[in-house]
């Protein structure tokens, strides 16, 4: 993953990770460890 997650990847920030943890839920540990405001869905526990 990019370091530079600016302004102009807050798009990115909303939809494809979001997208991502829906798809694959076993890598909320990876996605927590970029530091990324995520909505965790429910039964996945907090980041």
């Amino acid at each position: 993953m990019c370091t530079a997650l600016d302004g102009h990847h807050r798009a990115e920030d909303d939809g494809l990770f979001p997208a991502l943890l829906a798809q694959r839920p076993e890598l909320v540990e990876v996605l927590a460890g970029l530091d990324l405001p995520l909505d965790v869905p429910e039964g996945l526990g907090p980041l």
